[in-house]
């Protein structure tokens, strides 16, 4: 599934949940959706702009559990302020189940609140994965402003040392592995065990940011991260 490519059906069999902004003022647990127990599939999730506006703690992002397979989702313009997250920090911020064919795209996450202290877990995709992920493409685009490279594809920001360990664009940790996974143009920034595919899984990065060489072992298959940091 890699960028560009059109997935299973037409247009019309994904429904859409578009332009929204939303913050959530809570001291733990915050996320758009508590919990997903069923399947999650053909879902189009476009220009939505989510913030944590107190001091959260764990399971933060758009769905913080789950808990059901999920299949066929687009992820475009997503943006998160996750603020003070301490653990599992993404769209999906904690899943069970396994999850194949997502495109993602142009997705933002950052703290808002400078170096404000340490973020385990934290993925574009998933913060962290218990089964396997199948067939997912991420992709933004760079440019330069003042003299500086700025991705629409970003994982934690450039220059911010919040997250402390197993950040990745796709999935910050993979228990089982991931078959057929590709980056393109994204930025990554953590503090240890960080790559444009995933941070951590059996305690290999994947792809570290700056030497994006294939890794080939039990559990991960066809995985390539090209042009990013």
């Amino acid at each position: 599934a890699a960028p560009g490519d059109e997935f299973e059906g037409t247009p019309t069999q994904y429904a859409k949940i578009e332009n929204l902004t939303y913050q959530q003022d809570m001291d733990t647990q915050v996320s758009w959706i508590y919990e997903i127990r069923t399947n999650l599939s053909h879902l189009h999730f476009k220009n939505i702009s989510w913030t944590d506006g107190k001091k959260s703690t764990t399971y933060v992002g758009l769905i913080g559990r789950l808990s059901g397979p999920a299949s066929y989702l687009d992820i475009e313009g997503i943006t998160l302020n996750y603020g003070y997250t301490t653990d599992y920090m993404g769209f999906i911020a904690y899943a069970t189940e396994t999850i194949e064919y997502v495109r993602g795209r142009d997705i933002r996450m950052e703290s808002g609140k400078g170096d404000a202290g340490r973020l385990y877990y934290a993925g574009g995709i998933v913060g962290y994965a218990k089964e396997p992920l199948k067939y997912i493409g991420i992709k933004g685009s760079k440019s330069v402003a003042d003299g500086k490279e700025v991705y629409t594809y970003s994982i934690n920001g450039s220059g911010t040392k919040t997250n402390w360990y197993q950040t990745g664009g796709i999935a910050g940790r993979l228990e089982k592995g991931v078959i057929f996974a590709y980056a393109d143009c994204v930025e990554v920034t953590g503090c240890r065990e960080v790559g444009a595919i995933a941070g951590n899984y059996s305690w290999v990065n994947l792809h570290e940011p700056y030497n994006w060489t294939k890794i080939d072992q039990m559990g991960v298959y066809l995985t390539e991260a090209r042009n990013s940091r």
